[in-house]
């Protein structure tokens, strides 16, 4: 797939594009999903909830010199600026931390990272604006934005469902580093946890496009969605397309628990 000059110049000259392929997600739709009867998972979201996440980002591009890997950590928290009855709703994402690794070198890419609104219609649709950042890696960040928002959309069934239980998916794709524009494929309930706030389901997913035979593309993941806590952990791996060439990506975004907010306390002499 082409890519633009200027994304290429700033590829080879910072890699800070690869940074910006760092995201936040947000507010589940409307879904039924339950080991026994018809319920739906929708958390209770409300204006100012704040979400913390860490974001782990591999990438494994080929070029004529030889493969890249970049590696990419960071930190962001989710704030939920507006929620409607009618499903629409409107989130904040601001990184806390960033660095990417590349030959062994690690960057702070903070600075580079946008501040990213991400807003969902009452018919389904996604839409992201970035802020700050940087102009030729923002178009990539807002890509990989909307496909995780999109992920209870895309991944959660919309019928009662136990486990073991399969259904089909099919999506338009933002992140061209996992896909193609267009996706289908299957998902299965692989279990259902019972934890202190309420019911944990785990979910795999495949998805492919074999309708384009000059740029296939397959990817394959799991996703880790709470009753009351929303998305936990999503993991995607597959091929895709980065700065113009094929790659090997895989993305992990977990949900940081409160315990994992704490500081660490000081060592006593």
């Amino acid at each position: 797939m082409h890519r633009s000059n200027g994304w290429l110049v700033g590829f080879r000259a910072v890699l800070a594009p690869c940074a910006l392929l760092l995201t936040g997600f947000g507010v589940q739709a409307q879904t039924a999903l339950s080991q026994d009867a018809a319920v739906s998972p929708k958390r209770a979201q409300k204006v100012g909830d704040v979400r913390h996440y860490r974001l782990m980002l591999t990438i494994r591009s080929k070029r004529a010199e030889g493969e890249h890997v970049v590696l990419v950590a960071e930190k962001f928290r989710t704030t939920t600026k507006e929620v409607q009855k009618d499903g629409s709703f409107s989130l904040l994402d601001e990184f806390e931390s960033g660095t990417a690794t590349v030959s062994g070198k690690e960057i702070n890419i903070l600075p580079l990272l946008p501040a990213v609104t991400i807003t969902r219609s009452a018919e389904g649709r996604f839409a992201a604006m970035a802020e700050k950042g940087n102009v030729e890696g923002n178009p990539e960040a807002i890509g990989v934005l909307q496909q995780l928002a999109a992920a209870a959309d895309n991944f959660l069934p919309t019928r009662a469902t136990k486990t073991g239980d399969r259904w089909k998916i099919a999506y338009a794709n933002a992140n061209r580093m996992l896909g193609s524009a267009k996706l289908s494929g299957d998902a299965e309930l692989t279990g259902v946890e019972h934890r202190g706030e309420g019911e944990t389901y785990n979910i795999k997913f495949h998805v492919e496009d074999n309708g384009n035979a000059q740029d296939p593309s397959h990817s394959e993941g799991s996703l880790t969605w709470g009753r009351e806590k929303g998305m936990v952990r999503f993991v995607q791996k597959g091929h895709g397309t980065f700065a113009g060439g094929p790659a090997e990506v895989e993305l992990q975004v977990t949900l940081e628990e409160p315990t994992d907010l704490k500081p660490e306390k000081a060592k006593q002499p």
